[in-house]
């Protein structure tokens, strides 16, 4: 009886070496893969994308920036590689620190610089965009594009006023108590929203009035008279839809306008084109030939 017993305590005191020592293999295993991970950082994919200094890895790739001002004729590398611990980054061409990554970051170059306190401070001053945040009341940005330059400013949740191209034109979009109210201007186009009760505009791609979610109605080019407009109506339980080349450019003739009337989404419906009408049932049109379908334009 005892040899058995101590049988059974050998096999459990080998058992559970055998588990120490798959937790040691694993465990130096995990440092090891963690040990290569916080010397440098990620420098692709999405975490490196976190940190400011990928992009002035970016800057510096894309041509040698001129050295820090204190630092020209410097050459030596003094850096300190325990990311995300801490990380310190010394060359003649950029400075970076990082400490705890990604509560405190900084950095610079000769023609960018960033300082991060996550998540309440942020500013950054890159190519072509900038940003400065006291999270969550105020936030500013900016950023160069080809079709024109495009800023924000918000003092949370009270006002903030973004300007930039909307539909290839430029715009100021005024917000109130951010994101509830809004109101949007660009020369002869305008759009007033007050979420989610109704949102009322002319002229952009997205014109017209709704009252959502029962009513939307709008007009395109050529205005109500003469020209593309719809009117929604608890969409899709009814639809109305105007299309015309014409556009308000000449005088419409019959072949140039197309209408369409649909009752839950298209089930029952009555369309007319070139002078000529018929009735939809379940999608498919009763009598006579289908009609062309005249351009229609994006909303």
């Amino acid at each position: 009886m005892k040899r058995a017993q101590d049988d059974v305590n050998g096999r459990g005191r080998g058992g559970a070496q055998r588990r120490r020592i798959q937790w040691l293999i694993a465990l130096s295993i995990f440092g090891g893969g963690l040990l290569g991970f916080a010397c440098s950082g990620p420098e692709r994919g999405f975490w490196a994308g976190l940190r400011g200094r990928t992009a002035l890895l970016a800057e510096a790739e894309e041509g040698t920036p001129p050295p820090l001002g204190e630092a020209a004729g410097r050459v030596e590398r003094a850096s300190v590689r325990l990311f995300p611990l801490f990380f310190s980054e010394g060359e003649p061409s950029r400075e970076v620190v990082e400490v705890l990554w990604p509560v405190y970051e900084a950095g610079r170059s000769s023609e960018s610089s960033y300082f991060r306190i996550r998540p309440f401070f942020f500013h950054d001053r890159f190519r072509g965009e900038g940003r400065t945040a006291f999270f969550p009341f105020w936030w500013r940005s900016y950023e160069h594009r080809a079709i024109g330059e495009r800023s924000f400013h918000l003092a949370w949740p009270f006002y903030g006023i973004e300007r930039g191209p909307v539909d290839l034109a430029p715009a100021a979009t005024h917000h109130v108590l951010y994101p509830l109210a809004y109101l949007r201007t660009s020369e002869d186009r305008w759009k007033v929203k007050l979420l989610p009760a109704c949102t009322v505009s002319w002229g952009f791609l997205d014109r017209g009035w709704w009252l959502l979610p029962v009513i939307k109605a709008g007009a395109g080019r050529g205005g109500w008279e003469g020209g593309n407009r719809w009117l929604y109506v608890l969409d899709p339980l009814f639809a109305y839809e105007r299309y015309s080349i014409a556009a308000g450019r000449r005088k419409e003739t019959a072949g140039d306008v197309r209408t369409e009337i649909k009752v839950l989404g298209g089930l029952v419906g009555w369309e007319s084109s070139g002078g000529r009408g018929a009735v939809r049932v379940f999608w498919f049109r009763l009598g006579g030939q289908e009609p062309a379908t005249a351009p229609r334009e994006p909303r």
